[in-house]
């Protein structure tokens, strides 16, 4: 269901490891949904944060990153979504501007 609305395309990168004290990643070619998420704060101050949703079978994880339209954003939370039977339907994260 996920699949037929991700029209964009970005790069999934997770980290692998390090070496020479500088981190590597493994890029993989995801299909997501950009959006924008705004949310007041307790002071009353409006914060919008940038938000995907990956369709599937790409698992984000962190630490990892996402480049979309030649930036390159660090993950801050992923939350995997699945259906009634526990079949994986995308993920939704949520990056650092």
């Amino acid at each position: 269901m996920l699949n037929e609305s991700c029209t964009s395309t970005a790069v999934l990168l997770t980290i692998t490891g390090f070496t020479d004290g500088e981190e590597q990643y493994q890029e993989s070619s995801v299909n997501v949904v950009p959006l924008n998420h705004e949310e007041m704060t307790v002071d009353g101050k409006k914060i919008c944060r940038n938000v995907f949703l990956i369709a599937p079978p790409a698992l984000p994880t962190l630490p990892g990153k996402l480049r979309f339209n030649a930036v390159t954003y660090d993950l801050a939370e992923v939350q995997i979504c699945r259906d009634l039977d526990g079949v994986l339907i995308g993920s939704k994260v949520t990056v650092l501007n």
